[in-house]
């Protein structure tokens, strides 16, 4: 928009200038409306809707770099007058909370208002805005240098929360430069653009009124994506988000009252929203288990279950107990919840001796591959994903009867439609279900929150010891992380010298890259852990190079899309293809090969892997994976470099994996002052504060309280 805005014409400026101002209005109305509020009474608890905002606001036309962003800045006095006439001072909870939501509406009116005036197409819609279509990217970078130093800042200084972005931005910001008439940067933005041999008359255009036009079914979708309950401002971004082509406030608050007050939408108190779909999907799993409790399901003699714990003698008292629970109780549904660490498999390999030596038939089956072949190889479950084994149970290749105990591993990772669907054929064949995890632990990544759920509802046995991590400080820092007191958890791993920081990403990371190298040295079985898949590249990238340095790696055998496989690389595959032989996180080494296909060997097994797999980014190096990966996998050291993205779930996820020692890497939070970035006082203030903050779902049946009762209907 700012390209098309720097190098149009005076009419084409105008429109971009009047359609930018459109949007910024029909932000502020969306804020005025929903968001301007003061508290009164005793301790502020009473919360007022104001009369309005007193507010300045100043349309900038550059970048501090000196490029075409068109912008506009608009400071609200902290004051608004009350219902009784009184000034105060703002509740800004409000403005917080809405705030993304007043951006998603300002790109939909820009867009609308673009298409209504000049006919521009756009690109694809991600998180809320679409670039305008038919801009070359190497210009549209050009002309982003102010970006660019941003994003240098963000990256050496190991931020990337929208905070971490206003800090870089603000430490990086040059003085202002003399300032210059608007056509004296227009003839320095031309003579800039030259080079790429383009102008704003080469953008494709089509004349038309855009039109908001998103069926109800496709915003239950976008909202129940990921969330099994929804605000009314989660709608409006949805609807915002639908509107490809723009539209305007009026229109998008008439569409979510529309979508709000429809069959696609069922209220579950003053504030929050489902879908008929999900509800009905929690409501009948909790029915189910609940009517099944002591329904006499997948019973086992006691002398049998007694029989099995005896064989395993090494079993701890915690564990013989969730035997006994499982094996003896009856009921159709019974959750397990193991904390990090604390030998489920072990656990579920006798309650699998027990169910079998008395004619039971045990099936496993969990989200990913690679926790389905453990559960088959580690406690002698046969087991698939769940996808697999619902369209094995559709096509009627699998049936399940009264006869059979189907587990569930990492139930916690399960999104709501799936375990609902394994819940309900377990439940019209008659069968157990056994449904392992810990809500402490990764969440789901679809719409969840049910695991959580039915153990809060049902109850659940529980596997209290953890027996992964042999140091006591170890054991205590775990419990410490899930207790969600990451002060106390990182205080402990500062005193025993598995907090390393540095004052800049750059540091860190080769710091971390020694000490995972010389504990590899000795013989370790180590991996190192980040939350994101770029910089989990980055550290793969510098852990070869240095394995390469010291002449460790052996010959090359090929390179894809430039990046190079020698004999003993260390890989990753992260596509299941069960043609080839190989899931989704299952690591190898590179054995042999070409360019034509790589040999890795995989445990036991040799497996060939095309070029074409790897060439759709399916293979990596694994000398460092994301926590992701690295669910239920246990090393001896584990190397974890932290960041302000990590939630508490991740936390305890990652600081969990290593047996002998978990360290963690932060790079020292920087607060800018006006002249650049200083140390904080705290090295790790910023890191402990994103561990006490849960990335937990929610179950829509939840926001009906502990009965999970009917919905209320409230008017949108």
């Amino acid at each position: 928009m700012s390209v098309i805005w720097g190098l149009g014409d005076e009419d084409t400026a105008t429109a971009v200038v009047a359609a930018h101002e459109a949007g910024v209005d029909a932000a502020l109305e969306y804020l005025e409306s929903h968001a301007c509020q003061v508290r009164r009474g005793h301790y502020g608890l009473d919360v007022q809707d104001a009369s309005g905002f007193v507010a300045a606001a100043f349309r900038h036309r550059t970048s501090r770099a000196g490029d075409p962003a068109l912008h506009t800045h608009v400071l609200l006095s902290n004051m608004a007058e009350g219902p009784d006439r009184r000034w105060t001072a703002l509740d800004t909870r409000a403005l917080y909370a809405h705030g993304r939501t007043a951006g998603f509406i300002y790109q939909a009116v820009l867009r609308h208002e673009l298409a209504s005036t000049l006919g521009v197409l756009f690109e694809e819609m991600e998180r809320g805005y679409a670039d305008v279509a038919g801009v070359p990217t190497e210009l549209r970078d050009a002309f982003s240098v102010r970006r660019g130093q941003i994003l240098k800042a963000m990256e050496v200084h190991g931020a990337t929360s929208a905070a971490g972005a206003q800090a870089a931005a603000l430490s990086t910001r040059a003085a202002k430069t003399e300032h210059l008439s608007e056509a004296d940067l227009r003839v320095r933005w031309h003579s800039q653009a030259e080079a790429f041999g383009w102008s704003v008359s080469d953008l494709p255009r089509m004349a038309r009124q855009p039109g908001l036009v998103v069926d109800d079914s496709d915003i239950a979708e976008r909202l129940t994506e990921s969330q099994a309950a929804f605000e009314r401002r989660d709608v409006i971004r949805a609807v915002a988000q639908a509107a490809t082509q723009g539209a305007t406030l009026a229109e998008i608050e008439a569409r979510t009252d529309a979508f709000l007050g429809g069959p696609y939408a069922i209220a579950l108190n003053a504030t929050a929203w489902t879908t008929p779909e999900i509800l009905e999907l929690e409501q009948a799993t909790v029915s189910a288990a609940a009517a099944g409790r002591a329904a006499g399901v997948g019973v086992v003699s006691p002398d049998k279950v007694a029989a099995a714990i005896r064989l395993r003698p090494s079993l701890g008292t915690d564990q013989a107990g969730a035997v006994e629970a499982m094996c003896r109780s009856g009921d159709s549904l019974t959750v397990l919840i193991g904390v990090a660490g604390s030998g489920k498999t072990f656990c579920l390999d006798a309650a699998r001796a027990a169910w079998t030596s008395d004619g039971y038939r045990v099936m496993g089956t969990a989200l990913a591959a690679r926790a389905a072949l453990e559960l088959t190889t580690d406690a002698g479950i046969a087991s698939q994903t769940a996808d697999r084994l619902l369209n094995s149970l559709a096509a009627g290749r699998e049936t399940l009867d009264a006869r059979t105990v189907v587990v569930i591993d990492e139930g916690g990772m399960l999104g709501t439609r799936r375990l609902a669907a394994l819940v309900r054929e377990a439940d019209t064949a008659g069968s157990k279900v056994v449904l392992v995890g810990d809500a402490a632990q990764l969440p789901e990544i679809d719409a969840g929150g049910l695991f959580a759920s039915l153990s809060r509802r049902l109850g659940h046995v529980e596997l209290s010891v953890n027996r992964r991590q042999r140091d006591p400080e170890e054991v205590a820092t775990a419990a410490e992380l899930r207790a969600r007191d990451p002060e106390a958890a990182l205080s402990r791993m500062q005193r025993h010298g598995r907090l390393t920081t540095a004052d800049n990403a750059d540091l860190l990371r080769d710091a971390m890259v020694a000490d995972w190298y010389e504990a590899r040295g000795r013989g370790e079985e180590v991996l190192m852990l980040a939350a994101r898949r770029e910089v989990v590249a980055d550290l793969n990238a510098r852990a070869r190079a240095l394995l390469a340095q010291q002449g460790e790696l052996g010959a090359p055998v090929a390179e894809v899309d430039e990046v190079a496989f020698s004999l003993g690389d260390e890989v990753m595959a992260h596509h299941n293809d069960y043609g080839l032989g190989i899931l989704n996180a299952e690591r190898g080494v590179v054995t042999g090969g070409s360019d034509a296909a790589l040999t890795v060997a995989v445990g036991e097994r040799s497996v060939l892997l095309p070029r074409a797999y790897i060439e759709e980014g399916n293979l990596t190096h694994s000398f460092a994976a994301t926590i992701h990966k690295a669910q239920g996998l246990s090393v001896d050291r584990v190397f974890v470099l932290g960041d302000d993205s990590f939630t508490a779930e991740v936390g305890y996820t990652g600081l969990t994996r290593g047996r002998e020692a978990n360290h963690v890497y932060v790079v020292a939070p920087e607060r800018p002052d006006g002249h650049g970035w200083e140390p904080a006082l705290d090295p790790v203030e910023a890191f402990s504060a994103a561990l006490a903050r849960s990335g937990a779902k929610t179950a829509a049946i939840d926001h009906l309280g502990p009965d999970g009762g009917p919905a209320v209907v409230v008017e949108p």
